[in-house]
């Protein structure tokens, strides 16, 4: 997972891709990239299962 901000819009943005999945998840109202990584990684997870 890459996480990255979005210029001009205040969000994160976290991306994924594997064997078997490719996602991204947009956090907005978050600028620390670390806390936006690990929600987009609760989702990811919640997600697959």
């Amino acid at each position: 997972m890459q996480c990255g901000h979005q210029t001009g819009r205040g969000a994160v943005v976290c991306r994924w891709g594997d064997a078997s999945t490719v996602g991204s998840v947009a956090v907005l109202g978050i600028t620390d990239i670390h806390q936006a990584g690990a929600i987009a990684l609760q989702f990811r997870s919640a997600a697959e299962h």
